[in-house]
């Protein structure tokens, strides 16, 4: 396919059966992820490519507000900080709000990346890219601690592989977690049915995020259940857009121990389209979030820590928040992929295929394990 001009985007990966888009000047946003789905309607003018992450209308407005679009990478911290305060290691630091005006999702997916290499071998086509806040006061009062982060995607096949890694520059140990937030079009194809939509995840718990039971975990069950693959529609209908935040939040975590790492699709059931992810051991959070009337896109927070983490972790909860030593480096790994065709939007619709048995990645011990991820299921 040729690259599509309607899309904002500086970077291009390429494979026979899929194109995705990127903007390292913009927190190093997928802004497009496409795979041909021939004979579906309602992608005659992408020449019957699918987008099967929302994409932003023009690099304008991905730099005025990057918000329901795409795919951002969320770090030193996936989702909000209560009362804006990161509590670590006896001490409160007072946070800068980030663009939205509120502590929320980090600071790397609101500043430029420096992209570092691309180049194409036999694992596929890859970007790598880089960010570090220190010496960057804007960035240091978002966040106090400094941190190089960098990523490296690869597109091979329909799938998107995320690898990520980042590396304590501060002279004590630093919090850190991390997430991603794709958007998926709701309905996921343009002329579509939002009842066609199911979500289906593996996650076993929902989380509490409020009150004096914050963190505590109960099992699933009912309509929150998402391993019955229950419809986006009936999930929105269950909360009944009565959230100030959004139309649908729902909070979920697996147990401390419990090191499956998360696996959650989405799939439009008449068109057979579908976009699942799968994570490493270290990822054990989703956040299931819709924005209010109209419901254009449905998006998971996928994240290494539940919500709040850090702060619960300072009053001694585990919430999968990493401790990372002076000098010493984190890695970890997620991928997306799209899926066009019966047999593939089947499978994300029951249990999906654990990943390959590979090395633990390093998780909360720097310096262990391997840095590369193992090859996309098919």
């Amino acid at each position: 396919m040729p690259t599509p001009a309607d899309v904002p985007a500086e970077h291009w990966l390429r494979q026979p059966g899929a194109i995705a888009g990127f903007a390292p000047s913009e927190g190093f946003y997928c802004t497009s992820l496409r795979v041909p789905a021939p004979g579906v309607p309602g992608l005659e003018g992408t020449g019957g490519w699918w987008p099967s992450l929302a994409e932003p209308p023009s690099m304008e407005r991905l730099h005025a507000r990057p918000v329901f679009c795409g795919n951002p990478l969320l770090f030193p911290f996936p989702m909000g900080i209560s009362d804006s305060t990161l509590r670590y290691r006896g001490r409160d630091y007072p946070l800068r709000p980030t663009r939205e005006r509120r502590v929320v999702h980090g600071v790397v997916r609101d500043h430029p990346w420096t992209v570092e290499r691309t180049w194409t071998d036999g694992d596929g086509d890859h970007l790598h890219a880089s960010i570090t806040n220190a010496g960057n006061e804007t960035m240091l009062g978002q966040y106090p601690f400094p941190f190089r982060f960098t990523a490296t995607q690869t597109l091979r096949g329909a799938t998107l592989t995320m690898e990520v890694e980042a590396e304590n520059l501060h002279d004590a140990p630093i919090p850190v977690a991390m997430g991603i937030h794709p958007y998926v079009p709701f309905p996921m194809v343009a002329g579509g049915s939002w009842e066609d939509c199911a979500v289906w995840s593996d996650v076993t718990h929902q989380v509490e995020t409020a009150g004096e039971n914050e963190g505590q975990l109960t099992p699933v069950a009912g309509i929150a259940d998402l391993r019955q693959s229950p419809r986006v529609v009936d999930l929105l209908a269950a909360v009944a857009h009565r959230l100030p935040n959004g139309g649908m939040m729902y909070n979920y975590a697996n147990p401390p121990g419990d090191d499956r790492g998360v696996r959650w699709s989405i799939t439009d059931t008449r068109h057979n389209l579908s976009l699942k992810v799968e994570t490493s051991s270290d990822f054990r959070s989703v956040v299931l979030w819709a924005p209010r009337e109209p419901t254009v896109c449905v998006s998971p927070v996928i994240c290494t820590i539940v919500p709040n983490g850090f702060n619960l972790a300072a009053a001694g909860q585990d919430t999968g928040m990493v401790d990372l030593e002076p000098g010493q480096t984190w890695r970890t790994w997620c991928r997306i992929t799209a899926v066009a065709g019966a047999a593939g939007a089947a499978l994300c619709l029951g249990p999906v295929p654990p990943p390959p048995a590979r090395p633990r990645q390093i998780g909360r011990t720097a310096g262990q394990g391997s840095s590369r991820w193992p090859a996309p299921s098919q």
